[in-house]
């Protein structure tokens, strides 16, 4: 998983500096990559980063409430 994370932020940095490179440097719009990786970032990776991080606490958590509520 973390392999995938990383692989997906070095992807995420591509995008937002080859939107940079091809907005300051030609006439195209580079907004567009610079939108796909801000999008990137917060619908792809952030979600997997969290999961990743907090899928045994959580599964946790929830055991714990379910023995609070048997009592």
């Amino acid at each position: 998983m973390k392999l995938i994370l990383r692989i997906i932020l070095l992807l995420i940095i591509g995008f937002v500096l080859v939107g940079y490179y091809i907005e300051n440097f030609t006439e195209n719009n580079g907004k567009l990559y610079i939108g796909i990786g801000v999008s990137l970032f917060a619908f792809i990776l952030m979600p997997l980063f969290v999961y990743s991080r907090y899928k045994n606490r959580i599964e946790d958590f929830i055991n714990r409430r379910m023995e609070k509520e048997e009592e």
